[in-house]
């Protein structure tokens, strides 16, 4: 079903928000369960090139790999131009996590179909960050800027993290500006859009399941308790400062011009 109405000419001739629209049904447990691995695989595709042609950028393929180097279920490849996921999370519907001594372990996903849409979500705002830096959009958004003052003032990468125990400073990897908002953006896009489906407190669970894992990771590794909207800021504000040193930028005329800059998130949720 899915395949005959994707490859048919009244599909064809809708417009993009419309094709968008149905592929999410698509999406939703009651279609979801019923479609093959190879389904899964061409639903994931037709949704990624949809949301190039919305987001205005290239299409990246979809593409099986179990991979040591991937750090959990998706990671993206801007030199390749592909999205790739866990072969273990598309066949046997299993997550990838990392257990307190950094050893890989596969749980069950109840909400696969929203999980693999989540995933999807947060690499394509990856793509879309990127080419935002490259299309010399540093100062239109205020991601790209934090993301700047970030990498100044602090030289860490996700590649540094993903030497280390993860689970140790877990709130690093989520708090660095590129992840912070990817999560954001998937999650708010979930929320919105698939609210209706079955397992959708099942998802949101699953968020701030993760969300306590940040704050005992900051928590352990601070001795401080935040929730976790606070941590953000509070480590955006010390990037705020060392940056302001750095730059001869006052604190003030940095907050300012964050306050009045575009959201790429926004732009692309358009």
């Amino acid at each position: 079903m899915f395949l005959d109405l994707i490859s048919s000419e009244n599909y064809k001739k809708l417009n993009i928000l419309d094709q968008q629209k149905i592929v999410l049904t698509f999406f939703y447990a009651e279609n979801f369960y019923k479609l093959s691995v190879p389904e899964i695989i061409i639903l994931l595709q037709e949704f990624e090139r949809i949301k190039s042609i919305i987001d205005n950028r290239e299409e990246f393929g979809i593409k099986i790999e179990e991979s040591k180097e991937m750090l959990y279920d998706a990671a993206v490849s801007i030199s390749k131009k592909n999205i790739y996921f866990s072969e273990t999370l598309i066949k046997d519907g299993k997550q990838r996590n990392q257990n307190n001594h950094g050893k890989i372990e596969y749980k069950d996903i109840e909400f696969l179909n929203l999980f693999l849409l989540d995933c999807l979500l947060h690499e394509e705002f990856h793509i879309s960050t990127f080419y935002a830096l490259e299309q010399g959009l540093l100062s239109s958004y205020r991601e790209l800027k934090e993301l700047h003052m970030y990498t100044i003032v602090n030289g860490i990468t996700n590649s540094a993290i993903q030497q280390k125990n993860i689970n140790n400073i877990f709130y690093k990897y989520v708090m660095d500006p590129r992840e912070y908002y990817a999560f954001k953006y998937a999650y708010d896009f979930v929320r919105k859009l698939m609210n209706t489906d079955v397992n959708i407190l099942r998802y949101i669970k699953s968020v701030y399941d993760m969300r306590e894992k940040v704050e005992e990771s900051y928590r352990n590794n601070s001795k401080e308790s935040l929730d976790y909207e606070a941590i953000y800021p509070k480590l955006l504000f010390d990037y705020i400062l060392k940056y302001s040193k750095y730059t001869g930028y006052s604190c003030e005329e940095i907050i300012e011009d964050l306050a009045h800059s575009k959201s790429l998130s926004l732009d692309l949720k358009k």
